[in-house]
Formats: structure tokens, C-alpha cells, sequence
């Protein structure tokens, strides 16, 4: 009988023995688990366009099939986006280049279909922030997390720019300053070329649309006040960006959904600590040695 017991005790022990590494193990691997903002900035590599770049809004130069795609994601929790959406990035010796795509159903825009005034610019600019589905990217010339410009485009092809000194000063939410000594909303962005194409029409929701796509050009020209680097970049030097697009499912003025890359984590495009890695590489798209 003693010996029945005790081997009974040794059975119990190692049952025991066992539950206790489990549950440890699955301590760990949730400790382990990691949510965006543990999650390190991704890098792109940029490489040059191997081909002369037509700014008419289709992505039809061969070498963007060749080209890496950002695909989109949920801007604070990396959620998958509802339709099929991307940037993607070249350049050559005069353009830094941004091509977009997003498949969405019913294409609309409200802002813009007429040419503003001089003196109205800085308001339309504020109306299409407000009101349109938009294109956008980031771009932080020498990866320093000051001095940037951000670049918006809506369906009628025309661009919301601006530049600013500072992102947001809190990592938890954003603060960030509007004031006209940070937040230079009178900047246009010198010689940008800019094209957008409609695959459906425009603001007729009676049908079902393919989607849109937007490519804009970038003159280093433009950006060479805000690096400290060389402008045009040199291959291998490495410059901070983010791109996404400010998508309104439910029609115009209803809640923005932001997909974009990279996720930052919280709600905020202003994270210039959580910018995707832009890598220069002067190989051409689709070359053998791509």
C-alpha cells in the first residue's frame, strides 16, 4: 500500500510539474506578444525608375508592376483594410516619385473641381482635409524627425501641402502645433507635377467603380530646404517616411478611416519617431541586378 502512494505522489508531482511549464510558456509568449508600437519601423527600398515617368495618374510604366507595394493597414491597431490599397516609391535625378492605388467602389470627391483663388488657398486646403477621401504621404527628407512636408490628393486632383518644423511632442496621443511658425499651411510645394485616374466615374453612386489611382512627382528642388543630407539623395543614404490613404467608406463627410503604412500604433500621422525607412538604391526596377 506505502508503495501504491508513493508512486501516486511521483505521478501527481509530475503532472503538476508538467501544467506548471505550460502555463509558463504561455506566460511567456504573451508577455512575448507584441502590438504595433513594439513593433520596429519597416524599411522600403526605394529604387530608381528605369523608365521616363508620365504624371497622367494611371500606373501603366511597366516598371510599377516591378515595383514593392506598402500595403495599407489599419493606422492605429494594423487592421486589414477593406478593399485593396498601396503606395509605391521611385526615383530618379529631378522626381522623387509617389504612386497609389486603392480598389474602392464608389469614387468621390468634393473639393477642388474649380481652381481656388490666390487668397483662398489656405481655406480650400482645410476643406478638402475636412471633407474628401485623399491620398497622402509623409516625408521626412534626412530621417532627423523634424522638418517634413505632408502632401494630400483627392479624386479631382488637386493637393492639400503643407510643411511643418515639429510632428507631435507626445508619443501617447497627438499634440501637435498649428501655429504658423510650425505648421506652414501658405507653403506650395515648388514645381510638383501631380495626376490622378478614375477607373469608373466620379461621384455617381448609381454604379459600382474599379477604384482610382494617383501618382505625384516631387522635385528634389522642393525638398533639398528641409535635408541636411545630400538632395538628391546618394544610394544608401536612408530618409523617414509615411504614406496611406484617408478613406471615407460611407461617403463624403462621414467618419475618415485611415489605412496606411507603416501602422503607427496610436491614432496620429504626426509619429515621426514610427516612420517607415526609406532606403535609396541606385539599381533600377526590374533590373537583373534588382
Amino acid at each position: 500500500m506505502g508503495k501504491w502512494i508513493v508512486e501516486m505522489v511521483k505521478k501527481r508531482v509530475i503532472l503538476l510539474s508538467v501544467l506548471i511549464l505550460v502555463s509558463s510558456l504561455m506566460f511567456i509568449k504573451v508577455s512575448l506578444a507584441k502590438g504595433p508600437l513594439d513593433t520596429p519601423p519597416p524599411t522600403y527600398i526605394c529604387y530608381r525608375a528605369s523608365t521616363p515617368v508620365v504624371i497622367d495618374g494611371e500606373l501603366t510604366e511597366k516598371f510599377w508592376k516591378d515595383t514593392p507595394r506598402m500595403l495599407f493597414r489599419g493606422l492605429a491597431d494594423g487592421s486589414s483594410a477593406w478593399f485593396d490599397c498601396y503606395s509605391q516609391m521611385v526615383w530618379d535625378d529631378k522626381y522623387f516619385y509617389i504612386g497609389f492605388w486603392a480598389s474602392e467602389p464608389d469614387v468621390v470627391a468634393s473639393v477642388g473641381k474649380d481652381a481656388p483663388e490666390p487668397r483662398q488657398k489656405s481655406e480650400w486646403k482645410l476643406t478638402i482635409m475636412e471633407h474628401d477621401p485623399l491620398f497622402m504621404v509623409f516625408i521626412d527628407p534626412d530621417g532627423d524627425g523634424r522638418n517634413y512636408i505632408e502632401i494630400h490628393i483627392n479624386a479631382f486632383n488637386r493637393v492639400y501641402d503643407v510643411w511643418l518644423g515639429q510632428g507631435s511632442t507626445s508619443r501617447e496621443r497627438q499634440i501637435l502645433s498649428v501655429e504658423e511658425d510650425n505648421y506652414h499651411m501658405e507653403w506650395d510645394c515648388p514645381g510638383i507635377r501631380h495626376g490622378v485616374y478614375i477607373y469608373g466615374t466620379l461621384n455617381n453612386s448609381s454604379d459600382t467603380d474599379v477604384g482610382w489611382s494617383a501618382e505625384i512627382a516631387v522635385p528634389w528642388e522642393a525638398l533639398k530646404k528641409f535635408t541636411k543630407g545630400s538632395c538628391p539623395p546618394k544610394p544608401t543614404d536612408v530618409w523617414c517616411t509615411h504614406t496611406g490613404w484617408e478613406c471615407r467608406p460611407l461617403g463624403i463627410n462621414k467618419p475618415r478611416i485611415y489605412w496606411t503604412w507603416p501602422v503607427i500604433g496610436i491614432f496620429c500621422d504626426h509619429q515621426l519617431w514610427r516612420y517607415g525607412k526609406l532606403l535609396f538604391s541606385d539599381k533600377l526596377v526590374g533590373s537583373r541586378e534588382y
